[in-house]
């Protein structure tokens, strides 16, 4: 999957990027990139976007 459509399935499809990813940015932050990978793969996963 290409990034547009990544962020077209986060932002728009989901609003994924805003109540997850931002709000949660500190928390993520804080974490390995392999992990937050993950975590993201399987929030969108249970949402039904992949």
């Amino acid at each position: 999957m290409n990034g547009a459509t990544v962020y077209q399935k986060l932002k728009y499809n989901s609003n994924i990027l805003d109540e997850y990813i931002v709000n949660c940015y500190e928390a993520l932050h804080t974490q390995g990139k392999e992990w937050i990978e993950q975590d993201i793969i399987e929030y969108m996963t249970e949402k039904g976007l992949i």
